[in-house]
C-alpha cells in the first residue's frame, strides 16, 4: 500500500503555486488496516514529512495487504503549509468500513 498525495499547492497572488523547499509543507498521515472476520490480522501505519515538492510517495510496508475479503481502512491526513500556516491547515479523516479486496482475480 502506498500514501500518496499530488498536486500539494497553495493560491497566493491569483496564481496556484507549487509547494517548495522554502513554502514547505508539514504532513501526518496514519493508515489503519483490519480484517473484518480475522481476529488479530491488522496493520498501522504513521508517517510524518516535510513536503518540498508538488508530491510526495510513502510506502507503507508494515500494512498486510495479501489477505481476500472485507476489511476497515481507517486514513487521516493532516497538513500545514506550504505557504499558509495553521490558519489555512488541512485536516481530514476517512473511514471504510466495506474495503474488499477480492479473492478472485478475472
Amino acid at each position: 500500500m502506498w500514501v500518496e498525495n499530488d498536486k500539494n499547492t497553495y493560491w497566493w497572488g491569483a496564481s496556484w503555486w507549487n509547494t517548495t523547499p522554502i513554502y514547505n509543507a508539514k504532513v501526518n498521515v496514519t493508515v489503519k488496516f483490519s480484517a473484518q472476520y480475522d481476529v488479530g490480522f491488522s496493520g498501522k501505519f504513521k508517517d510524518y514529512w516535510t513536503q518540498t515538492s508538488r508530491s510526495h510517495r510513502s510506502l507503507a510496508g508494515t500494512i498486510p495487504m495479501d489477505r481476500c475479503g472485507g476489511h476497515g481502512l481507517n486514513v487521516t491526513y493532516n497538513q500545514v503549509g506550504a505557504y499558509y500556516n495553521s490558519d489555512k491547515e488541512i485536516d481530514a479523516s476517512r473511514s471504510y468500513n466495506d474495503f474488499v479486496i477480492p479473492c478472485t482475480v478475472n
